[in-house]
């Protein structure tokens, strides 16, 4: 609990709740409905597709905040308290819940775009009007793909920055200079994982499904 008092738990929690709802719904709904072919109503599938957007989204902002966060403790360290104190990153955290939400009333209610899993399909699919594929594309998939790339450079800025700091300082012994290598491998892979699955998940629901 101490651990994630700090503003990158705060962040880290977040996104891990936004994770949770996604894989809820996954693993104990759509999964059966899917394996078991059980014909669900189209409201019913509706909702849980606007559910499934709106934790995507969050998780996808809380990402983008957490390697926010750990850009600005690289290259901002002294302002870093100021930037992400416990009360600002509770206020980004509302910030990203009401931006997802604000997203979702446009598409759901203002547009009447639709995302639900037709009958006897394994892939959930849009509804709608002609702006229902401008929503497809353009407000959800290329908005999210520019969004990871995002996070994808400024965490390799953030590791650069990071191995050069680490690298001008004094190294007491080898064993601290392995810990030191260690830690940015583990950063670096972390980062890039991240970035890949965000990406491989994007292109499986848009493009092979």
């Amino acid at each position: 609990a101490k651990s994630l008092a700090n503003p990158f738990g705060i962040l880290t929690l977040n996104q891990a709740v936004t994770d949770l709802i996604n894989s809820i719904v996954f693993a104990f709904i759509v999964a059966p409905t899917v394996i078991f072919t059980i014909p669900l109503p189209f409201e019913v599938t509706s909702r849980l597709g606007q559910l499934l957007f709106l934790a995507y989204d969050c998780c996808s902002w809380s990402h983008l905040m957490i390697t926010l966060n750990r850009f600005t403790s690289i290259f901002f360290p002294f302002y870093y308290a100021e930037i992400f104190s416990r009360y600002k990153t509770l206020v980004y955290v509302l910030l990203i819940w009401v931006l997802a939400i604000c997203i979702n009333f446009f598409e759901y209610v203002f547009i009447d775009c639709h995302f639900y899993l037709p009958k006897g399909a394994w892939n959930f699919d849009f509804k709608g009007g002609d702006a229902c594929k401008d929503i497809e594309w353009y407000l959800n998939y290329f908005r999210n793909m520019c969004l990871t790339a995002c996070i994808a450079i400024i965490d390799i800025i953030t590791v650069i920055k990071f191995h050069r700091y680490s690298k001008g300082r004094e190294v007491i012994n080898s064993q601290k200079k392995k810990r030191t290598q260690r830690q940015e491998f583990y950063f670096l892979a972390q980062a890039m994982l991240q970035s890949s699955l965000f990406y491989i998940e994007l292109v499986c629901c848009y493009n092979l499904g």
